[in-house]
């Protein structure tokens, strides 16, 4: 009996997935240059640096697989990272059920039980809701790096002048040096991206619905 080959089936079989992520992910590899060098590659640099205000490692020795393995890399496991999620989203709802979940999940039941001879400082900080403005507070901080990191890599030549007081932070900077190591980076930094955007967008839906549905906190 013949199989349909579509997207579901191809993701049943595990070598099949894999072979697909290795493809996906070696691309930047070959295909992006260190630097454009023809007329369509320098628009497109132009377009991403100056529209999309990604300026990551344009100060380095490889501007241009920089911003593109960024972009690229982004767009991936964004749309992996919804290829996944959204079944269960989708399973959910926006309602109801989403808020129970949002509440299991993030608004501890526990916290709820502070004690009232605590002052309302420390009430506060034991509350759910301090820990879902900390993690809103955090998701728009890394989200706002995303776009702000002009200065990530640098010349080798210059990394023995900084390298006595720099540590940790010299070596995420001498990364973007190479690109494997631009592309590793890049993948933790999507993958922190990605989640505080839906971080982000679960917040607004569960105060939505808390604030405007009347569908109550979830408990």
């Amino acid at each position: 009996m013949n199989q349909k080959l579509d997207i579901t089936y191809l993701i049943k079989d595990k070598k099949n997935v894999l072979f697909i992520l290795i493809c996906i992910f070696v691309v930047p590899f070959f295909i992006f240059p260190d630097h454009a060098k023809t007329i369509w590659e320098m628009k497109l640099y132009q377009y991403i640096t100056h529209n999309l205000g990604i300026i990551v490692g344009t100060n380095g020795p490889l501007p241009y697989f920089s911003v593109l393995t960024r972009v690229y890399l982004t767009l991936v496991l964004a749309f992996i990272f919804l290829f996944y999620i959204f079944p269960k989203l989708r399973k959910i709802g926006l309602g109801l059920n989403f808020q129970k979940e949002f509440y299991e999940c993030i608004l501890s039941e526990e916290s709820l039980n502070t004690s009232t001879e605590l002052s309302w400082k420390e009430r506060f900080k034991q509350s759910p809701f301090f820990s879902a403005i900390a993690m809103l507070l955090v998701s728009i901080g890394i989200i706002f790096l995303f776009f702000s990191e002009e200065n990530i890599s640098f010349p080798e030549e210059q990394d023995s002048h900084h390298s006595h007081h720099r540590g940790l932070l010299n070596l995420i900077y001498s990364a973007y040096n190479y690109k494997i190591g631009i592309f590793l980076l890049e993948i933790v930094n999507s993958i922190f991206v990605i989640l505080a955007v839906f971080y982000v967008f679960c917040l607004c839906c569960y105060l939505w619905n808390l604030c405007f549905r009347n569908l109550g906190i979830g408990k």
